[in-house]
């Protein structure tokens, strides 16, 4: 009897890459992390370690595991969206990678309320300095040669020898018509960039190639390895956590993302949140922001010198909404609802006597009451869903369904951007038919009931 083949998938988030790999019943066999970016290095971003961090994921994995790397038969990639760099055609870094919590750094006022206002209206995205079209507005680089990308594609290429990017993740550039699925010529043309300098948009959960690129070669991956087009980290999560599409669904990394189903390609919100195409062709999602999340949770950690799961566990003393301390928590800047990037964190009513339980009690009342006025804004259907490393946490859980005076559905996956990646790259490969489908029957969920919120 031949080898078990294996379908492995990759997520590459702001500070880390995760390699997950699946059996041929979608059990999860290895899980490999390697960090790649840190706070302490200002989170920047750099395309060689963006790289090395996923190939070294995939060798813990199978390593860890006893996995052999030609068990693995399709790939999957998740990745973060924003960030971009200029590259040769071989994927060297030509102009650093950016970050997306730089942008408040960018000087105030850069961009016009009418430019913003007619950028929305036109890509659902709001500019900002470190959008790809923002930073070609400003940085005026379009007549370098080169080829910009964001991490997704870079990988996709590494692993495949082929440019190509999903429309999920091309819709954070900035520069999508996310009605045809396309890149914008209008929009392109406002910025000086020709289509041969983008990878070409592949659908979701469709292949991008084979196994033949110069990763794959290290790794020693079958030539016959299916690529999957690589997509944004927070449709992966969706998919894993609302694979019938009917939910609100919050989403925690280094950010948080919170989606809903919008009607068209061309809903539109005042507060200019943010509009992604789904992995479906005829579907699109609103998306609220809470910049710096889990980042704001490791960096409070490490100032108090513990660990993060031991830091959240310090806000579980304290009731929701008890702290004598207030908290504003934007240390990355603010999204949505209402938009500041250069917005900065704060605490108030510190005193001689004020305990780490009630600093961190304030943190994480204020970050989930950020979730909170973003559920309102995107609309609160009948069913709230959390999901990501955060959300395992009680003191998270408990703290989401309280501020929301509601049950949330809380889904419990293993690394669960990797896994939906995994799933769409054993879409790619025909081992199964539908990756939403798949989700349905290999996911576990709990309620989280609220408890009462104040002092």
């Amino acid at each position: 009897m031949g080898k078990q083949q294996m379908h492995a998938g990759i997520d590459l988030s702001t500070t880390t890459a995760r390699c997950i790999i699946l059996d041929a019943d979608l059990n999860v066999r290895a899980v490999g992390r390697c960090p790649h970016t840190s706070i302490a290095d200002k989170l920047r971003q750099s395309t060689d370690r963006w790289i090395s961090s996923v190939e070294s994921a995939i060798r813990v994995a199978s390593g860890t595991s006893g996995i052999d790397l030609d068990q693995i038969v399709s790939i999957g990639i998740a990745t973060q969206g924003i960030a971009s760099a200029l590259v040769d055609e071989q994927g060297a870094e030509l102009r650093a990678a950016n970050s997306w919590l730089s942008s408040g750094d960018a000087p105030a006022g850069i961009f016009s309320t009418e430019t913003i206002e007619s950028w929305y209206s036109q890509s659902g995205r709001r500019i900002t300095p470190v959008t790809l079209a923002g930073r070609l507005l400003c940085e005026r680089t379009t007549s370098e040669s080169g080829r910009w990308v964001l991490a997704g594609d870079l990988i996709a290429h590494q692993l495949s020898g082929e440019w190509v990017i999903d429309p999920c993740l091309a819709a954070t550039t900035g520069l999508l018509d996310q009605c045809i699925g396309d890149w914008s010529d209008p929009l392109l043309k406002e910025v000086g960039v020709e289509r041969t300098s983008l990878s070409r948009i592949t659908p979701s959960g469709a292949a991008a190639g084979y196994a033949r690129g110069k990763m794959s070669q290290r790794l020693g991956l079958s030539p016959d390895v299916v690529v999957a087009s690589p997509t944004q980290d927070q449709r992966a999560a969706v998919l894993v956590a609302d694979p019938l599409e009917t939910s609100v669904t919050v989403t925690f990394g280094t950010a948080v993302a919170i989606v809903r189903r919008a009607r068209d390609c061309r809903s539109r919100l005042p507060a200019q949140v943010p509009l992604t195409p789904g992995l479906r062709s005829d579907t699109w999602w609103h998306e609220g922001v809470v910049l710096a999340v889990g980042a704001t949770f490791d960096w409070c950690a490490e100032l108090m010198g513990v660990p993060t799961e031991s830091w959240l566990d310090l806000a579980a003393d304290i009731a929701v909404g008890s702290s004598r301390i207030t908290c504003d928590p934007w240390f990355g800047g603010r999204g949505s609802a209402k938009w500041e990037p250069g917005a900065k964190g704060a605490l108030r009513g510190l005193q001689l006597d004020a305990t780490r339980s009630e600093v961190a009690r304030a943190v994480v009342d204020a970050v989930c009451d950020e979730i909170g006025r973003n559920v309102a804004l995107v609309g609160a259907g009948d069913d709230v869903r959390i999901i990501g490393r955060a959300s395992l946490h009680s003191v998270i859980a408990q703290t989401v369904a309280s501020i929301l005076g509601r049950p949330v559905t809380r889904v419990l996956a293993d690394e669960p951007t990797a896994f939906g990646a995994a799933l769409l790259g054993a879409q790619a490969s025909g081992h199964i038919g539908s990756a939403h489908a798949a989700s349905l029957t290999a996911i576990r969920a709990e309620v989280i009931k609220p408890e009462r919120v104040g002092k």
